[in-house]
């Protein structure tokens, strides 16, 4: 555990439903990213629901501490967001390590996490030598030293060519996260195993591997839906990013396990404005108060 108490106030962002909302969805993404690697989701979600975006320790916005961190940290983070902003339940959609962190939201607090979503993630990513060995060079070097060549895992080749500007995009974002957050999370990674605790979770889950990925291989996911019992796969073209290469994809899935009709107007809205949680707590004259607490039995 990290020697600096937790939790952290990790930053978060809403974008809210312009109409009644049918529940949050809570975003946390991958090592290296910030709230932006969400982007393809905002418009398909607000329609229907209200989406909070999270940043992990050290992550965007977020405070680092000094690490080693470890998963129950960045737990007790996501706990304390949710405490925060004043919400009782919620879907989580988890990208990579912000699916260990979902499946560990769920384990320790199943009433609040009724459905998951784990995207390109995993139980247990060995070996624990290779993410110590990554954050000690983060620590010395800075992330954007191994920025581009776990960029070149993030996407397909054939995307990554199609599309250099979120190529360079993806790399700058890991490289301008904060050296202790990221290496923190490293070593949060390479001591994890969540594998015989699987078989306790009970949340809806929906895995979603991508075809292509190398860092969280589909058989990842596999091993997680064989431990749950209430979980299913589908597998989708692309890498580790899936939900930004092939994001048209991943939506339709993610509001399918919504109980959402999976087609959405071809004409979407702009992205509804984002709450800045931070911004909104310094100016609150400005920005309207967060909603007050709710659960969604069945309507999620």
């Amino acid at each position: 555990m990290s020697p600096i108490a937790s939790p952290i106030a990790a930053h978060a962002i809403w974008n809210r439903c312009p109409g009644t909302a049918r529940g949050v969805v809570l975003l946390a993404g991958s090592l290296g990213s910030d709230a932006t690697m969400w982007q393809p989701q905002i418009a398909a979600l607000t329609p229907d629901v209200d989406v909070l975006r999270i940043e992990h320790r050290g992550h965007g916005a977020s405070p680092s501490t000094p690490g080693p961190y470890d998963l129950d940290d960045l737990t007790d983070d996501v706990l304390a967001v949710l405490d925060r902003e004043g919400v009782e339940d919620v879907t989580m959609v988890g990208l990579s390590i912000g699916g260990m962190i979902a499946i560990n939201c769920a384990l320790r607090a199943p009433h609040r996490f009724p459905r998951l979503v784990l995207l390109c993630t995993s139980a247990h990513l060995g070996p624990a030598s290779a993410w110590q060995e990554r954050a000690a060079r983060v620590r010395a070097q800075g992330p954007g030293v191994i920025a581009a060549d776990v960029v070149s895992r993030w996407f397909t080749a054939a995307y990554a060519q199609a599309h250099p500007d979120d190529v360079q995009r993806m790399i700058d974002m890991i490289a301008a996260t904060d050296p202790e957050g990221y290496a923190g999370c490293c070593e949060a990674i390479a001591a994890m195993d969540l594998r015989p605790r699987l078989p306790h979770l009970h949340s809806q889950v929906l895995a979603i591997p991508g075809a292509q990925d190398r860092t969280t291989p589909p058989e990842h996911l596999h091993q997680i839906c064989d431990a749950v019992p209430t979980a299913h796969l589908v597998t989708v073209p692309g890498a580790h990013l899936a939900s930004w290469e092939n994001a048209d994809e991943v939506n339709r899935l993610i509001r399918e396990h919504l109980n959402l009709p999976a087609d959405l107007p071809a004409d979407l809205p702009a992205d509804p404005p984002a709450v800045d949680q931070k911004q909104s707590r310094e100016q609150s004259q400005e920005v309207a108060p967060p909603r007050p607490a709710q659960t969604h039995p069945g309507q999620l």
